[in-house]
């Protein structure tokens, strides 16, 4: 039995371990689990980019919009101040329509206090 028994040492000592497949089988399963959430989460992460993306463009373009507002209503400010300080400059009054004084009717008749017989 000796003989077992050295046969049986050696098969233990060359026998590989299996802890390198029990690491390797568990880092597969938490990369690929890791890859799966993450990718999840990008994909999340690139909905909200786009959002934001579109809310900036919106809002820009409604920047852009007030702008063209703005520079309208102060170039209209401006020709409104010019025509203002033109007119003040004139002393230009409204010219009143001077009416004839219009005749007046013809006045009637005094009634008469006779009394027919």
């Amino acid at each position: 039995m000796a003989q077992t028994d050295e046969f049986e040492a050696d098969w233990k000592q060359a026998k590989p371990s299996r802890l390198p497949w029990i690491l390797l089988a568990a880092s597969v399963l938490v990369g690929g689990l890791a890859v799966f959430t993450l990718s999840g989460q990008k994909d999340e992460a690139l909905k909200q980019l786009q959002a934001a993306r579109d809310q900036s463009d919106a809002l820009g373009k409604k920047n852009l919009d007030l702008l063209s507002q703005k520079t309208a209503l102060e170039k209209r400010v401006s020709d409104l101040e010019r025509e203002n300080k033109l007119l003040a400059e004139r002393k230009v009054e409204p010219v009143k329509d001077v009416k004839p004084a219009a005749a007046k009717p013809p006045a009637k008749p005094a009634k008469t206090t006779k009394k027919k017989k």
